[in-house]
């Protein structure tokens, strides 16, 4: 079957070929995001952003609905944000800082923004900046779910686990089924030394965000947790591809790769990661410490 959809003026928005006859669901699926594209951008630019796992494509297609916005506003938030959570997917967080800046300039009373930029602050290691950003993401909007999720996090980061747990249980209490809070809720859970409670946490985040590289990351670690070395390594893997300027996932893989005795494994892995110029420099000593690990007719 083939499908070729027209719209008064905007031309021809879709044009899908190739599609058993007997698959007429496919076909349909296939042509509702092009539709949406035109009729309704914000609900095209989530769909995109949460089923699309190539993260340049996503931003590649966030670039186009910026072109044709036609100075709608709510539209050029949300593709802006959606590409400055993209760069936070691979691990660039300088890149969603440059964004999260241009929408601050452009539009002050977006909270989101400023969640956007606490954000990339904090993954840049700026915690004092990140959490004023925070705190003007919750004037602006009081009813965000983001900062209870930043709150928590930033709680965890100093050991205060219990008031971390109950900061992003806020969190879920208004959106259950938030990827990023249930995120957070198994990393602490997992910092809790509560795995099986994790791997509930994680699990969940999956089902709304397959293609989440700290989800993935995180799944890694709990499943290693559990003894699942296997299905762990598979786990770090999926995370690195998903997100290749991600250090931890490499390092993780790494040090598991050394803990069950495939060294050269690791030391390729080690080395193609000491090899980046943009490595930050607490990941670089961790590789470094790592590669010291070798044995040394491998070093």
């Amino acid at each position: 079957m083939k499908l070729r959809l027209r719209l008064a003026g905007h031309g021809l928005i879709a044009d899908i070929d190739g599609v058993p006859s007997d698959a007429v669901d496919r076909l349909l699926g296939m042509a509702a995001p092009e539709i949406w594209r035109v009729i309704q951008p914000r609900l095209y630019a989530w769909h995109v952003a949460q089923n699309e796992p190539n993260q340049a494509v996503v931003r590649a297609k966030m670039r186009a609905l910026l072109r044709g916005a036609g100075g709608d506003v709510a539209t050029e938030n949300t593709a802006r944000g959606l590409m400055g959570r993209s760069y936070l997917r691979e691990g660039r967080a300088r890149d969603a800082f440059e964004i999260a800046e241009i929408m601050i300039q452009n539009n002050p009373e977006v909270g989101a923004a400023w969640y956007l930029r606490g954000v990339a602050q904090f993954r840049l290691g700026r915690i004092e900046a990140a959490l004023e950003d925070y705190r003007r993401a919750q004037q602006l909007d009081p009813r965000g779910i983001w900062v209870h999720v930043a709150v928590a996090e930033a709680y965890a980061q100093s050991g205060r686990l219990d008031e971390a747990l109950t900061e992003i249980r806020k969190a879920l209490a208004a959106q259950p089924r938030d990827p990023w809070a249930l995120q957070y809720e198994g990393s602490i859970l997992l910092a809790m030394n509560r795995a099986r409670e994790a791997m509930l946490s994680v699990r969940r985040g999956l089902d709304q965000d397959p293609n989440s590289a700290d989800l993935r990351l995180l799944l890694g670690r709990v499943l290693l947790r559990l003894g699942n070395q296997a299905e762990a390594a598979a786990a770090f893997q999926q995370a690195a591809q998903l997100a290749p300027a991600m250090a931890e996932p490499v390092l993780d893989l790494a040090a598991l790769l050394l803990a069950t005795g495939q060294g050269t494994e690791a030391r390729d892995a080690l080395t193609r990661l000491l090899a980046r110029e943009d490595l930050p420099p607490a990941r670089r000593t961790e590789a470094e410490a790592l590669m010291a690990r070798l044995p040394a007719e491998l070093r």
